[in-house]
């Protein structure tokens, strides 16, 4: 897959590029979805 950053610089990423940093980033966005639902019924 290739993807174009913000200054026209072109990259390829793999499966095995991307892999590692699934689980690490699902675990960040719960983290964020929990502390999104405490700061609502805080209110």
């Amino acid at each position: 897959m290739l993807l174009t950053g913000d200054y026209d610089d072109t990259y390829g990423l793999t499966e095995e590029d991307v892999k590692p940093y699934v689980e690490p980033a699902a675990g960040f966005i719960q983290q964020i979805a929990e502390l999104a639902k405490k700061q609502i019924s805080a209110q």
